[in-house]
């Protein structure tokens, strides 16, 4: 995880917005997580698998991700990066 997502995970505020770019069968090409505290983007390396995840400099003009909404007004309270067997980055868990 970079110091860019360690710092805005550390101080996240208020979740705002959650908003992503749809893909067949109900996945998400990429999604983000607006806080008060700058914009956390998760996307996926279609080569590897591979969770993606860094800082957006300004948030992208998606859709707004309905299914999330329950999470609004909510704070990081940890993060982390989970590595399959294979060595693979492929998950990324908040709490």
């Amino acid at each position: 995880m970079n110091a860019q997502v360690m710092a805005l995970a550390s101080e996240s505020g208020p979740l705002l917005r959650v908003s992503g770019a749809e893909a067949a069968q109900a996945r998400f090409r990429w999604i983000e997580l607006e806080f008060a505290a700058g914009t956390l983007r998760l996307a996926c390396d279609d080569d590897t698998d591979e969770i993606v995840v860094g800082i957006a400099d300004q948030p992208a003009a998606g859709s707004d991700a309905s299914a999330f909404k329950e999470l609004l007004g909510m704070r990081i309270e940890y993060a982390w990066s989970l590595t399959n067997h294979r060595g693979y980055v492929d998950a990324f868990s908040l709490a």
